[in-house]
């Protein structure tokens, strides 16, 4: 930094420089991590935070999962599966209780191991019980892995960050 003409210290072009590239390389090397965790993975997502306790003791709220991309036809009863809901905002992390192919797809049902009820499919399955089933098409990634409350720091942000701002802007 140098002294300007008014006595306080301004940044020179390097210093601005070096201080630009620096947070560009500090943002670019966790999405790039995660980026290529994803191509070896095989999903486009693979890092989820649990949110909830629906799978308590399994995994509890703010535990990391890591997830394998699954081809529909390799999923199998036990299997704990993220998937995704229509008109769900966040994913849903629960286990795999049953399986079924009907026209050339798979599709299953699924419950958290903390929950009373499994959850309740989007497509008829005419004449099955139960009669709505969840695609497996759905089906981000299987779980593999579980690194325990490594997911808090996304759930604060979440929560509470991006909900001020939300709210500061009238959104909220």
């Amino acid at each position: 930094m140098r002294e300007s003409t008014d006595g306080e210290r301004a940044w020179s072009k390097e210093e601005l420089k070096e201080v630009v590239i620096s947070i560009v390389v500090v943002l670019l090397i966790p999405l790039l991590f995660i980026k290529g965790l994803g191509l070896i993975l095989g999903t486009p997502t693979p890092l989820v935070s649990v949110i909830s306790h629906s799978m308590d003791p399994t995994f509890t709220r703010g535990d990391m999962l890591i997830l394998k991309g699954v081809d529909p036809k390799e999923i199998e009863i036990g299997d704990i599966v993220v998937y995704d809901r229509p008109g769900s905002k966040y994913p849903i992390v629960h286990r795999v209780i049953e399986r079924k192919e009907y026209a050339g797809k798979v599709y299953i049902i699924t419950k958290g191991d903390n929950n009373y009820y499994p959850d309740t499919g989007w497509v008829r399955i005419p004449g099955s019980n139960p009669e709505y089933w969840i695609p497996a098409e759905a089906v981000r990634g299987k779980v593999i892995a579980i690194v325990p409350k490594l997911g808090y720091p996304s759930i604060l942000f979440r929560e509470k960050i991006v909900r001020s701002v939300k709210e500061a802007l009238g959104y909220g």
